[in-house]
């Protein structure tokens, strides 16, 4: 389950600080049932980062079809909420 990401124009996660440090750095998790994979995310507001992972969440679906697909947003270890594909549509869940 640990294939190479096809997510590759989003930056692997890193210990290096966001270069703005208005911006908040978040985490995206990617989990399909091909692969897992995570990210960075510098945005605004938690707003603009749930925007960026349900756009990332559908382009994944439209160019690989999996069976099993979510995007998790991370605030450091703390999960946020997740975008999962069910039914056709994305649909997000705050944890």
């Amino acid at each position: 389950m640990d294939k190479a990401s096809p997510r590759a124009h989003l930056k692997p996660v890193t210990d290096v600080p966001p270069p703005d440090a208005a911006l908040k750095r978040y985490g995206l998790a990617f989990l399909t049932n091909e692969w897992q994979w995570e990210a960075d995310l510098t945005a605004d507001t938690l707003e603009e980062a749930k925007a960026v992972a349900k756009r990332e969440l559908e382009q994944l679906v439209r160019d690989e079809a999996p069976t099993l697909a979510c995007v998790t947003i991370l605030d450091g270890d703390r999960k946020l909420g997740v975008w999962d594909w069910v039914e056709g549509r994305s649909h997000w869940t705050a944890l």
